[in-house]
C-alpha cells in the first residue's frame, strides 16, 4: 500500500469513527440538556413539553415558566459532533451548543434594544442588522457585549440588563421588542449542564428587570 492510499484509508477511518463517536456524544449530551431544561422551564401546569427534531435539535415549549412570561419556546441547537473536523473548528472558535429562547412578555419592556457578543458570528450579524434598522451602537463596559438602542430609554434599559444577562452564561444576544412584547435570548451552553440549575432564577431576574418589576 503506497503512502497516498494509506493516508486516504487512515482519514476515512478517522472520519467514520468520528461520526460514530460524535453521534453517541451528541445523543448523551442532548439527553442531559433536555432533562435539565425541561425542569428549568417547568411551569404551574407541570413540566415543559419536549420535542426532538432530528438528531441535533430539541424544542421545549412552556407556559408561564417564570413570572412575567406567558409562553416560551426554547430550542437547543447541538454542535456538529458527528462532523469531527467541523466540531474541532467550532471548539477552536469557542462555539458549541446553543440555547435559543423566545419568550412572550406579559407587558411591554422598559426599553427596546439589543445586547450582543461582537466576537460571535451570530452576535455580529445581529448588531449589523440592528444598526441598519436605525439603532445606535455603544459598548457595555467590562462585559464584552455591545449595545444597540433606538433611544435613550432603550440604551439605559439595556445597560441595566447587562449583569443579569451575563449571569445566564455566555450570552450571544439578548433582544427586547415592544410591539407584541417579546424577549429573544441566545446563550452558548459550553458550560452546561453544570450551569443549568441556575438558569431559572437568572431568567426570572432578567425578566423582572426587563419589565420593570425590579430596578
Amino acid at each position: 500500500m503506497d503512502s497516498g492510499t494509506l493516508i486516504v484509508v487512515v482519514l476515512a477511518v478517522v472520519l467514520v469513527g468520528g461520526y460514530a463517536v460524535g453521534g453517541v456524544l451528541n445523543a448523551r449530551r442532548m439527553e442531559a440538556l433536555a432533562a435539565g431544561l425541561r425542569e428549568a422551564f417547568a411551569g404551574p401546569a407541570g413540566p415543559a413539553k419536549l420535542q426532538r427534531l432530528g438528531r441535533s435539535i430539541v424544542r421545549i415549549e412552556a407556559e408561564r415558566p417564570v413570572r412575567g412570561v406567558g409562553r416560551a419556546v426554547a430550542t437547543v441547537l447541538m454542535a456538529p459532533r458527528e462532523a469531527l473536523l467541523v466540531w474541532v473548528l467550532w471548539a477552536l472558535q469557542g462555539r458549541g451548543d446553543l440555547l435559543d429562547v423566545k419568550a412572550e412578555l406579559d407587558g411591554p419592556p422598559v426599553g427596546v434594544g439589543l445586547l450582543a457578543d461582537p466576537h460571535h458570528r451570530t452576535g455580529r450579524a445581529a448588531l449589523r442588522a440592528a444598526v441598519a434598522a436605525g439603532g445606535t451602537r455603544s459598548t457595555a463596559d467590562g462585559r464584552g457585549l455591545a449595545i444597540v438602542a433606538y433611544d435613550a430609554p432603550g440604551r439605559a434599559a439595556m445597560e441595566r440588563l447587562v449583569p443579569a444577562a451575563t449571569d445566564l452564561g455566555d450570552v450571544v444576544l439578548l433582544e427586547l421588542r415592544g410591539a407584541q412584547p417579546r424577549m429573544t435570548l441566545l446563550v452558548s451552553l459550553r458550560h452546561a449542564p453544570g450551569s443549568l440549575p441556575g438558569l431559572r432564577p437568572a431568567l426570572q431576574r432578567l425578566v423582572d428587570l426587563a419589565t420593570g418589576r425590579i430596578t
